[in-house]
C-alpha cells in the first residue's frame, strides 16, 4: 500500500491553526462552538396598519440591567414590514436587557414607535427563544 505523505509546510501551517483557535493542540475540532442567539423580530406599521417597509429599527442591549446601553444595531424592514435581528449573548450574564424601537424613512409624516424594553434570557445549555416584538408608528400629530 502505497504512504500518503503531506508536506512538512502544509502540517505545520494546519498544527499552528489548530493550536491558534483551540489553544490545545490535542484538540479534534480547530472551530469554536456556535455563539447562542436569540432573535427579535416583528413587524413594523404605520398608524393605519399597512406595513412600513424600508423603516429602520433599532436594537441595543444591555447585558445586566438597563442603565447601560453597550450594543446597537439597526435594521430595515423589508417590503412587508418584517425584520430580524439576532441577538448575542454579552458578557456572562444569562439574563439580557434589550431595547427596540422603530423610526419611519426621512421623508414622512409619521414619527417614530413607543421603546419597547424586553429581557431575554441566554439559558446555559440551550439554544435562547426568540422574542416578536411589533412595533407601531406614531402619526406626526
Amino acid at each position: 500500500m502505497p504512504r500518503i505523505r503531506i508536506p512538512r509546510p502544509f502540517a505545520a501551517i494546519t498544527f499552528a491553526a489548530v493550536v491558534a483557535c483551540t489553544s490545545n493542540p490535542l484538540g479534534l475540532c480547530a472551530c469554536d462552538p456556535p455563539i447562542p442567539t436569540a432573535v427579535v423580530y416583528g413587524r413594523v406599521t404605520q398608524p393605519d396598519g399597512v406595513p412600513a417597509g424600508g423603516a429602520r429599527v433599532h436594537v441595543d442591549m444591555s447585558p445586566t440591567g438597563c442603565e447601560k446601553w453597550v450594543d446597537g444595531r439597526d435594521y430595515n424592514t423589508d417590503g412587508e414590514g418584517r425584520y430580524r435581528a439576532s441577538l448575542y449573548r454579552l458578557g456572562p450574564e444569562s439574563e439580557q436587557c434589550v431595547r427596540v424601537f422603530a423610526e419611519p424613512l426621512v421623508r414622512s409624516a409619521m414619527r417614530g414607535s413607543d421603546t419597547v424594553t424586553i429581557s431575554v434570557h441566554f439559558p446555559a445549555n440551550a439554544r435562547p427563544d426568540s422574542v416578536r416584538v411589533d412595533l407601531a408608528l406614531r402619526p406626526l400629530q
